[in-house]
C-alpha cells in the first residue's frame, strides 16, 4: 500500500512523497479560525497512525529572482498546485475506506515529518535539503490511518556541509539566520524548545518579510544546493558536497 500511495501521489502531480508515523511532539496545540482569526480546537480524528509528507517543486528560474514579485509565482503557483494534489490524494484514501485529513500550513510542522519521511535534511536556512530539489520545496501533508509502511530520515551530509557553509547567513538583509552550529535556544516565541537546531530569528525575519512589497526568499536563491540536479554537473556537485570533499565543493559554489 505504501508503494501504491507513492506512486498515486506522482500521478496526481507530486514532486516526492514519503511517510512517516503520526508523531504527536509536532502536532500544534490549538488552530485559528479564519472566521474572525479566534482560538479554535485542533481536533484530528481518534487513531491516526501515519503521515504522508508530499513535496512540491518551485520554479527554479522564479526562485534565483527573489526577494521580487516575480520570484512570488513560485510560491504561488505550488501552493495552488499542493492544494489540488493533497485533497486529490486525501480523497482517494477515503474512497478506500480509511481516514484521511489533508494539511498543509496548518495542524502541524511540516519540516519534521519530511525530515522522519527520509525526504531531505535540515539545514541552516530552515528548510529541507533534498537530494532532488535542493531547498525549493512547498511541502503538504495527510494523516491517516490506512496501514503504511514507514520511511526512516537519511543523513547524508547536509549538516557537514551547512557547519562550513554560511552563504544565507551572509545573504539575509537583516540577519535573521544563525552563525555557528545547531544549539539549543529559546531567544524568540517562535523557537521550539528542547530542540538542538539552527534557529531563526523569526521576529526579524517576518518584520523585514512583512515590510516589503513582495515575497523574500533570499536564503533559498543564495543556497548552494539551489541547483538543477537533472545535470550531471550539479549531480557530481551534490556527491562533492556530501563527501568529506565538502570545502571544495564550497570553493566552487
Amino acid at each position: 500500500m505504501s508503494r501504491e500511495i507513492k506512486h498515486i501521489s506522482k500521478f496526481f502531480g507530486a514532486d516526492l512523497c514519503g511517510i512517516t508515523d503520526y508523531d504527536p511532539r509536532w502536532i500544534y496545540k490549538s488552530r485559528v479560525d479564519t472566521r474572525d482569526f479566534s482560538e479554535a480546537p485542533n481536533d484530528l480524528p481518534e487513531g491516526l497512525t501515519s503521515v504522508i509528507v508530499l513535496g512540491h517543486e518551485m520554479d527554479q528560474q522564479l526562485v534565483d529572482t527573489y526577494p521580487s514579485a516575480l520570484a512570488g509565482t513560485a510560491t504561488g503557483r505550488e501552493y495552488s498546485h499542493e492544494t489540488a494534489i493533497v485533497m486529490q490524494l486525501a480523497a482517494y484514501i477515503r474512497n478506500l475506506g480509511y481516514e484521511a485529513v489533508p494539511s498543509m500550513n496548518d495542524t502541524a510542522l511540516v519540516i519534521p515529518y519530511a525530515i522522519k519521511a527520509g525526504l531531505g535534511e535540515y539545514a541552516r536556512n530552515q528548510l529541507v535539503i533534498t537530494p532532488e530539489f535542493g531547498p525549493r520545496l512547498r511541502f503538504s501533508k495527510i494523516f491517516t490511518n490506512i496501514p503504511l509502511e514507514h520511511d526512516v530520515p537519511k543523513p547524508a551530509g547536509v549538516q557537514d556541509f551547512c557547519n562550513i557553509c554560511s552563504k544565507c547567513a551572509d545573504a539575509c538583509p537583516v540577519k535573521a539566520l544563525p552563525f555557528g552550529k545547531p544549539k539549543e535556544t529559546d531567544d524568540n516565541v517562535s523557537s521550539i524548545s528542547g530542540v538542538i537546531k539552527w534557529t531563526s530569528d523569526a521576529k526579524k525575519c517576518f518584520s523585514f518579510w512583512s515590510g516589503m512589497a513582495s515575497d523574500c526568499a533570499i536564503c533559498m536563491r543564495a543556497c548552494p544546493f539551489n541547483r538543477d540536479f537533472s545535470k550531471a554537473g550539479n549531480r557530481l556537485w551534490l556527491r562533492l558536497a556530501l563527501s568529506p570533499l565538502r570545502r571544495l565543493a564550497l570553493w566552487l559554489d
